[in-house]
Protein backbone atom coordinates (compact mmCIF):
# COMPACT_ATOMS: atom_id res chain seq x y z
CA UNK A 1 0.00 0.00 0.00
CA UNK A 2 2.86 2.33 0.79
CA UNK A 3 4.33 1.64 -2.64
CA UNK A 4 1.10 2.61 -4.37
CA UNK A 5 0.87 5.84 -2.41
CA UNK A 6 4.46 6.73 -3.28
CA UNK A 7 3.90 6.02 -6.99
CA UNK A 8 0.77 8.18 -7.05
CA UNK A 9 2.61 10.91 -5.13
CA UNK A 10 5.51 10.82 -7.58
CA UNK A 11 3.15 11.24 -10.54
CA UNK A 12 1.42 14.06 -8.68
CA UNK A 13 4.74 15.78 -8.04
CA UNK A 14 5.65 15.55 -11.70
CA UNK A 15 2.37 17.07 -12.84
CA UNK A 16 2.20 19.72 -10.10
CA UNK A 17 5.74 20.98 -10.55
CA UNK A 18 5.35 21.25 -14.30
CA UNK A 19 2.09 23.16 -13.90
CA UNK A 20 3.70 25.58 -11.41
CA UNK A 21 6.45 26.38 -13.88
CA UNK A 22 9.31 25.00 -11.84
CA UNK A 23 12.21 23.47 -13.75
CA UNK A 24 11.63 19.91 -14.91
CA UNK A 25 14.67 18.76 -12.95
CA UNK A 26 12.92 19.47 -9.62
CA UNK A 27 9.85 17.43 -10.47
CA UNK A 28 11.86 14.65 -12.04
CA UNK A 29 14.15 14.43 -9.03
CA UNK A 30 11.22 14.21 -6.61
CA UNK A 31 9.48 11.63 -8.78
CA UNK A 32 12.50 9.41 -9.19
CA UNK A 33 13.30 9.65 -5.47
CA UNK A 34 9.79 8.58 -4.52
CA UNK A 35 9.86 5.71 -7.02
CA UNK A 36 13.14 4.43 -5.61
CA UNK A 37 11.85 4.65 -2.04
CA UNK A 38 8.66 2.89 -3.12
CA UNK A 39 10.69 0.10 -4.70
CA UNK A 40 12.69 -0.36 -1.52
CA UNK A 41 9.47 -0.59 0.51
CA UNK A 42 8.04 -3.09 -1.99
CA UNK A 43 11.08 -5.35 -1.83
CA UNK A 44 11.15 -5.10 1.97
CA UNK A 45 7.47 -6.03 2.10
CA UNK A 46 8.02 -9.04 -0.15
CA UNK A 47 10.93 -10.21 1.99
CA UNK A 48 8.87 -9.77 5.18
CA UNK A 49 5.98 -11.71 3.67
CA UNK A 50 8.36 -14.47 2.67
CA UNK A 51 9.81 -14.65 6.18
CA UNK A 52 6.30 -14.70 7.66
CA UNK A 53 5.52 -17.75 5.52
CA UNK A 54 8.56 -19.54 6.98
CA UNK A 55 11.11 -19.04 4.21
CA UNK A 56 14.30 -17.04 4.35
CA UNK A 57 14.36 -13.76 2.50
CA UNK A 58 17.22 -15.04 0.36
CA UNK A 59 14.92 -17.55 -1.31
CA UNK A 60 12.81 -14.88 -3.00
CA UNK A 61 15.48 -12.24 -3.58
CA UNK A 62 16.83 -13.75 -6.85
CA UNK A 63 13.30 -13.82 -8.28
CA UNK A 64 12.83 -10.15 -7.36
CA UNK A 65 16.13 -9.15 -8.93
CA UNK A 66 15.61 -11.13 -12.14
CA UNK A 67 12.05 -9.93 -12.61
CA UNK A 68 13.08 -6.32 -12.04
CA UNK A 69 15.81 -6.61 -14.67
CA UNK A 70 14.11 -8.64 -17.40
CA UNK A 71 10.35 -8.25 -17.10
CA UNK A 72 9.18 -5.46 -14.82
CA UNK A 73 5.40 -6.15 -14.88
CA UNK A 74 5.94 -9.61 -13.37
CA UNK A 75 7.33 -8.04 -10.21
CA UNK A 76 3.79 -6.95 -9.29
CA UNK A 77 2.72 -10.60 -9.03
CA UNK A 78 5.51 -11.60 -6.64
CA UNK A 79 3.43 -11.05 -3.46
CA UNK A 80 0.63 -13.18 -4.93
CA UNK A 81 3.11 -15.93 -5.77
CA UNK A 82 4.57 -15.79 -2.27
CA UNK A 83 1.18 -15.86 -0.60
CA UNK A 84 -0.59 -18.47 -2.71
CA UNK A 85 2.26 -20.36 -4.39
CA UNK A 86 4.57 -21.15 -1.48
CA UNK A 87 3.31 -23.58 1.13
CA UNK A 88 3.28 -22.30 4.70
CA UNK A 89 6.25 -23.72 6.63
CA UNK A 90 5.22 -22.22 9.97
CA UNK A 91 2.57 -24.86 10.69
CA UNK A 92 -0.66 -24.17 12.52
CA UNK A 93 -0.77 -21.21 14.81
Amino acid sequence: MVTGVLVVASIGFLLLFRKLGLPDVVGDTCGVTLLIVGGVYFIGGCLSLCEARGYSGASILPILILSSIFCMPFILFIPVVIYFGLPDKTGTR
